[in-house]
């Protein structure tokens, strides 16, 4: 496991448990909210709209599905649809648990980038116009991040729950490695600490992990719980080194120093603190 895939692995837990608690543990609807919550960070004031179709374009899933989610995010008061096509409601961002939700997004990609300036894998690079790396700039970053590795890993584990089972075990020997020395932590996971971590149905994990660690998928049972089995680490870490259609897994560095991050000094850019790592 390399410390890239390691350190997007903290990352990709961390930003699920937060949807898992928003959505009640669909992370395939929580997926098509952050898609439509991207554009409406990314579009400032104009409040931009994007079909259906293209919003399951960029999702790689098919139109019904996402269509579905839509129509429960309607019902749920999180977004509207009208003839331009579908966008988050108005007050939506200014609810007091969404906003609370983008702030700890927002944390765990500062953490990412102090964690990654630090293990030397990416090289400072100058820094855009003075100003302050804000929520939006961090929550647009988290998503662009969690897309690309959805897109990364579509032929090899294309569904969203799946993904974040997978990742979480992961995340979960990345946080054993990161140990103070001494400290015993267990490198496998239990499907019961899954389910509480990203909210889903006990049965629900049961029956995505039974489906997972079949001969030659990506998951094994041991005695002490579930780990991902060494030849798939090989074909995870090989995903995350390539380039996704909504960015590279090099955290897009580039567009991240064009917001102004503070590379000389990331934990300036924390809005509550670093936050703790996942299995820690």
């Amino acid at each position: 496991m390399t410390a890239a895939t390691c350190l997007l692995a903290q990352l990709h837990t961390s930003f699920h448990a937060i949807a898992g608690r928003l959505f009640a543990g669909d992370l395939d609807r929580a997926t098509v909210f952050a898609l439509l919550l991207n554009v409406r960070l990314s579009s400032g004031d104009t409040d931009r709209p994007i079909s259906i179709n293209s919003a399951a374009m960029s999702l790689g899933r098919p139109f019904e599905t996402v269509r579905r989610h839509v129509g429960t995010l309607i019902a749920q008061g999180l977004c509207r649809r009208d003839a331009l096509g579908v966008r988050i409601a108005s007050d939506v961002c200014a609810q007091a648990d969404l906003m609370q939700a983008m702030d700890q997004i927002h944390d765990i990609v500062v953490r990412y980038v102090e964690d990654a300036v630090r293990a030397g894998l990416v090289t400072r690079p100058a820094s855009g116009a003075p100003r302050a790396f804000d929520r939006a700039d961090g929550v647009r970053t988290a998503i662009d991040i969690v897309l690309a590795m959805a897109d990364q890993h579509r032929t090899l584990i294309p569904i969203a729950t799946d993904l974040a089972l997978v990742y979480g075990i992961i995340a979960a020997t990345a946080d054993a490695a990161d140990a103070p020395p001494g400290v015993a932590r267990p490198r496998t996971v239990r499907v019961a600490t899954l389910a509480r971590l990203f909210s889903i149905a006990e049965s629900t994990v049961r029956r995505r992990v039974a489906a997972l660690s079949r001969p030659g998928r990506p998951l094994i049972r041991t005695a002490n719980g579930l780990a991902v089995a060494p030849e798939w680490m090989e074909r995870l870490d090989a995903a995350v080194r390539q380039d996704g259609r909504h960015g590279t897994l090099a955290l897009g560095m580039g567009r991240i120093a064009a917001a102004g991050f503070p590379f000389a000094d990331p934990a300036s850019a924390y809005i509550a603190g670093r936050p703790a790592l996942t299995f820690r």
